[in-house]
Order: structure tokens, then sequence, then C-alpha cells
């Protein structure tokens, strides 16, 4: 395992740089089944352009360097080339990436991000090797065909495509067939996510695989990831057991999440599964230096602090989402956590855990 994966956090937060996602709308097209922020057509923007370009504004002053953009679906706001092109031009914001479906990004979108040497890479959402799959997570007939067509226009103009899948309950048995089909693409990376049961996918219990196949579809990825390193680009988080040598969570210090409206939180699943940690002002009405400090972020650190004196290390996030329980290991600590726990056949361990959450049972 090189350095970068002593991380159990679920997203890449080097430790010499600060990291942003910034939720900047919760419009979209879609209404996929699984969507974390619940989106859809009918959610009215909460910032408008200044406000939003300001947002960006207060990341770069405060140090953070790379801005993960996401929604929503960034590219249903009529400013979204401008405000980006906002982001890119500050001085302090190095490194700008996007997440897409794909359905809204023509001609001129592409060449507009194959354009911006400050775009870091798109990431296209496929959730499944052929329509039938994808089509059935995203509700949507022509999501397959969109997000397909806009990776071979991104792939033309030589524009850096992060290919992403969410590992469902009918994708699971897909795994290889996703990577053939994103080395058939042309992208640079593929990305593996396990889905999380929060947002609509916690009231889709039907499309959520069983926790129980969490580490054979582990030590299926590492195996893809070396089969395929001359084809495509494997990568994933938390797909390696979690000893005491990792990092500590660095959600509420090196990484921070903005929501659609402006407020703060420590983490972006944070945000959704916890949000007594999301101030209550917003950017704009307070600086940002300001509410990085605020109780809510500040009491979230020192629970991340006492989690680690008392469990080690550990993502707060996915323990939460998994056990239903900030006191807990994290999942994937060796040999406590609950993915350990289920592989020796201890199914009793979610007993106690929210209703929501015993969807796998």
């Amino acid at each position: 395992m090189d350095s970068m994966h002593k991380s159990s956090c679920l997203f890449t937060v080097s430790k010499n740089a600060k990291k942003a996602t910034f939720e900047i709308t919760r419009n979209c097209n879609y209404s996929c089944d699984h969507c974390c922020t619940s989106s859809s057509n009918r959610i009215p923007e909460k910032l408008g352009t200044d406000q939003t370009k300001a947002v960006f504004d207060e990341l770069g002053i405060n140090g953070f360097s790379t801005v993960y953009s996401s929604g929503g679906e960034p590219f249903t706001r009529s400013d979204i080339t401008g405000v980006l092109d906002h982001a890119t031009l500050n001085p302090n914001i190095r490194t700008l990436n996007i997440a897409s479906n794909g359905s809204l990004l023509g001609e001129h979108e592409t060449e507009w991000i194959s354009g911006n040497e400050k775009i870091g890479s798109v990431l296209i959402s496929v959730d499944g090797h052929n329509p039938a799959i994808h089509n059935g997570l995203r509700c949507a007939e022509k999501s397959f065909e969109d997000a397909t067509d806009a990776i071979k226009r991104l792939v033309k103009r030589n524009a850096r495509i992060r290919m992403g899948t969410v590992i469902w309950k009918d994708s699971v048995a897909y795994l290889r067939p996703i990577a053939d089909l994103a080395h058939s693409l042309g992208v640079n990376t593929l990305f593996y996510n396990w889905l999380i049961p929060i947002g609509r996918a916690a009231l889709n219990p039907k499309i959520v695989p069983d926790p129980a196949l969490y580490l054979p579809v582990a030590r299926d990825l590492h195996q893809i990831q070396r089969e395929y390193r001359d084809r495509v680009n494997i990568d994933f988080h938390r797909f390696y057991p979690i000893d005491n040598d990792f990092d500590d969570c660095p959600a509420g210090d090196t990484y921070i999440h903005v929501l659609d409206d402006g407020r703060v939180a420590p983490c972006s699943w944070i945000a959704k599964l916890a949000p007594q940690f999301i101030t209550h002002d917003h950017i704009g009405d307070k600086p940002l230096k300001e509410l990085i400090q605020y109780p809510e972020i500040a009491s979230f650190r020192e629970m991340v602090r006492l989690h680690r004196e008392t469990y080690g290390p550990g993502c707060m996030a996915m323990t939460l989402s998994e056990t239903g329980t900030f006191d807990a290991h994290d999942p994937l600590k060796y040999p406590e956590g609950l993915y350990f726990q289920l592989e020796r056949g201890e199914r009793n361990v979610r007993q106690n855990t929210p209703n929501f959450l015993r969807i796998y049972r």
C-alpha cells in the first residue's frame, strides 16, 4: 500500500494541501435512486452568481487550493462556466475538479473544459456497464448514452476524464465489465465507489449491496487494478484494512464541505448524516476563517480526537453510516470493524442500528 492509501477518508486529501468540496447546486435534471443529496429539478438555486463566486474567493483566501464542485448537476446552472472561470482565475485555487452526469455537456461546455488548464479532471458517472444497469439506477432512459457520449467528446479534446462508478446491488457482479467499458471509452481513470445508503438511497433498500460483500469486492478490486494497469488506471478509496498507522480523519481540518446555501460542514458525508455539525451561518454572512472555528466544526474535531484515542483511526462518516453510531470502530478497522465481523459470520452486530440503516438485514 502506498502512502496515499494510508487514509481512511472517502476523498483524496493530501497532507500538504487543503481541499474543499462545494455543492454548487442541488438542482438536477435527473432524480437518481441513489442520490446522496436528494437533488431534483424542483430545487431552486440558493446562491446567486456573485454569492457563488464569493464562496470560491473565500476558499482561495483560506488556503483551499483544490476545490471539487458537485451537485446536483452543476451544468444545470446557466452561469456555471462563468462562476467556474472565476474560480480558476483565483491564484490560490490551483486545481478545480468537477462532477457531472454528462447529460448537459455539449460542444460549448466540452470546449471550455478542455481549454481551461486548471480543470484537474471531470468525473462522469457511469453506474453500470450497459444501459439497463446504469439507467435502472439513474431513472433516466437515455442517461447511459448521454454519459458515454459526453466522455467520448471530452476524450476527443484530450480533457482529463475520471469515470466514476457506484457499486450497487445490480452492478456488484460486473466489476470487470465496467473496467472494460472504461478502457474502450479511453478514460484516464476509473474510480469505484461503494454505495452509501443516505439521501434517496436510504429510501431505496433494493439498490444497496449486502455489506458482507464489502471485503470480497475489495479483494476483487485489487486484482482488477493489477489486471488492468496497462489499459486503464483503476482507483478507489476505502478498500484497504485500516491499521493504527493510518492518518487521522481530515474533516474540518484540511478538508471542509460547503453546502449549496453557503453553510459549512466538516465533510460532505457528515453534512448529510449528522446535520448538527453544519454551521448555522453562511459564507457571505461570516468569513470562512470564522466559520471553520465555529462550535459545530470544533466539536467535530474534538470527537475525531477522542474517537482515535478509543478506537484508532477511521472515517467518522462511514462509522456512523454503517454502524449507526460514532461510538464504534471504523467498519474497515482490522480486525474489530464491522466488515470483518460480518466476514466471521457475526450477523448480529447490526442489532442496535437505526431502522433506516438496517436495510441490509
